[in-house]
């Protein structure tokens, strides 16, 4: 693998001269460092470099494939304003393309982007003129690092206007993207990133973020979840939230058994109230009652108990 890997740098260096131009060297050993191609993918970009294409092709794409082109590159830029109280700073990078369109009979290109306001609008009376980079000969990768600015000294003017970037290869259009003025970000928290290439009527209106590529470049931030953090663990404490996080939640105990208050205490069955046994008779002497007194006494007795 590492003989594989020297010996795709050393093919590249070989060839600059042969059909590989700078920028696409440059920017395929980053492609490569960063991981978005492979060992193989990037052999075969050398491999196939500055290949003239097979006769009976037509020389570069018509326009009913360039309608058709769903992937048309992307645009790595840094764009932002700075509101003043006379006038509106408008501030934008533009730093590189990558994976453009093929307009060539060699499957290059020679792009230059061009700037321009769509509605036009003017500062102290004069239209701002579009503006465009310099071109960059036989590359799909195009590396610019250009900067531009605008001084607008109207910004009640910016409502409804767009700053359309636009990518030619010579006069044959490549791709196009736009950014309302209004949503563009203050110059402390500016608007950088990478975004996508549309076609000619889709890029005057709306632009596109490179989701996949933005977030390459960003740490991964794992989301907090209520379950995996302990009350009972300090702040900043990762370690000991992990070490929590790992253990099982504790089950409820079941019924009749150790709970978390302590052990359980059966229900006790009502105890029936004890009944009272009759007051004893009371005693009397044969000579003062007789028989038959103690008798009609009994019955009075069990009929106080009945009642």
């Amino acid at each position: 693998m590492a003989r594989r890997r020297k010996s795709a740098v050393n093919m590249m260096d070989k060839n600059h001269v042969e059909g590989i131009s700078i920028d696409d060297r440059l920017q395929w050993q980053t492609m490569f460092k960063e991981g978005e191609i492979t060992l193989a993918e990037l052999e075969s970009r050398i491999a196939n470099a500055g290949k003239v294409v097979a006769k009976g092709k037509k020389k570069g794409i018509n326009k009913k494939q360039h309608a058709l082109r769903n992937h048309r590159g992307r645009l790595e830029l840094t764009l932002s304003r700075n509101d003043e109280k006379d006038k509106t700073v408008l501030s934008i990078m533009l730093i590189s393309c990558r994976d453009m369109l093929p307009m060539n009979s060699k499957g290059s290109a020679d792009p230059h982007i061009k700037l321009q306001f769509e509605p036009p609008i003017k500062s102290k009376g004069k239209k701002l003129k579009e503006q465009k980079t310099a071109k960059r000969a036989n590359t799909r990768n195009p590396i610019f690092t250009e900067a531009f600015n605008w001084d607008i000294h109207q910004p009640a003017e910016l409502k409804g206007v767009r700053l359309i970037i636009s990518a030619f290869s010579g006069k044959e259009f490549m791709g196009r993207m736009a950014f309302p003025l209004t949503t563009i970000p203050n110059s402390r928290s500016p608007l950088t990133g990478w975004f996508k290439w549309l076609g000619e009527e889709r890029g005057m209106g709306s632009n596109i973020q490179d989701l996949n590529r933005n977030k390459a470049q960003r740490p991964n931030v794992a989301r907090k979840s209520s379950s995996s953090v302990s009350l009972d663990a300090p702040r900043g404490d990762s370690t000991l939230k992990r070490e929590l996080s790992r253990r099982p939640l504790p089950t409820p105990p079941p019924k009749g058994a150790a709970g978390a208050d302590g052990p359980s205490v059966p229900k006790r069955k009502p105890v029936p109230a004890p009944v009272e046994s009759p007051p004893p008779l009371p005693t009397t002497s044969s000579s003062s009652v007789t028989q038959r007194q103690q008798q009609q006494l009994l019955q009075k007795q069990q009929q106080q108990q009945q009642q």
